[in-house]
């Protein structure tokens, strides 16, 4: 003879209410900073970037923490450049003097540190059109850049010229 049984467990709890929940962000002062070429050298017109630290609790308005605050908060900033597919060694980051733009890097990332746990990353890329080339000052023309499987065309085309390259 088979028995079975059901129980039903019933919880009656009352939700206990918690605190919400802190965020934090870092917002640098760029999005990315463009290189050119002037004189066979790269350069930037941005000599620094900056760093805002957000901090926003719940869904309170997001508010800015003054450097002031960092190191009652826990709050501190650490930064490294890339440096092709290796990255320099990190520096702490310094409000006052922000983070100095290296040429020679592909862009810098910053880590916000609370109480000693990345929190939030940041990457700020720099970005240049590569080496200088044709000045495009012929009226009318085009770059195009077409890949086959046999060889690589390149332009500069004159406008409205069409290309079939056999597949």
């Amino acid at each position: 003879m088979k028995a079975s049984a059901v129980r039903t467990i019933r919880f009656n709890r009352t939700p206990v209410p918690g605190k919400d929940a802190v965020s934090y962000r870092l917002v640098p002062s760029c999005s990315s900073v463009p290189l050119r070429w002037s004189g066979g050298s790269l350069v930037s017109d941005i000599d620094r970037i900056t760093l805002r630290v957000i901090r926003q609790t719940g869904d309170d308005t997001p508010v800015t923490v003054p450097p002031s605050s960092w190191g009652t908060e826990g709050i501190s900033i650490t930064c490294s450049y890339g440096l092709g597919n290796d990255s320099a060694p990190g520096f702490s980051y310094s409000p006052d003097d922000g983070i100095s733009v290296n040429v020679q890097a592909s862009g810098v990332t910053a880590y916000l540190v609370l109480s000693g746990i990345t929190v939030y990353t940041v990457t700020i890329p720099f970005v240049s059109d590569g080496q200088p080339g044709h000045s495009m000052d012929m009226p009318g023309a085009c770059w195009a850049r077409m890949l086959s499987t046999e060889n690589d065309i390149a332009g500069p085309w004159p406008a409205g010229l069409s290309i079939s390259v056999p597949s």
